[in-house]
């Protein structure tokens, strides 16, 4: 995903970096297994964290906050995402 992000100083790059880790794992396509494998697990974990409200801070409507980037933008370039990467497969 590419975002129009300014010079950023080496806490706002940490940032950034778990953002776009979170947006792989989300969007990555995992075959269904059973039983389940790590690779759910994160993709799981990843979703949660994008669906959850919470504003503290690590949290992604927090993270957004700090790169500032729109949140709803940033779901819907998840979403877009997940699902060219399932219809990809």
């Amino acid at each position: 995903m590419n975002f129009e992000i300014p010079d950023m100083d080496c806490y706002g790059a940490v940032w950034f970096a778990t953002l776009m880790q979170a947006v792989e794992d989300a969007t990555v396509f995992v075959p269904d297994a059973k039983p389940l494998t790590e690779q759910h697990y994160y993709q799981r974990t990843a979703i949660l964290w994008f669906k959850n409200p919470r504003h503290d801070v690590g949290s992604f409507v927090w993270i957004c906050s700090v790169l500032n980037l729109d949140p709803d933008e940033v779901l819907q370039r998840v979403r877009d995402k997940r699902a060219l990467n399932r219809r990809s497969t």
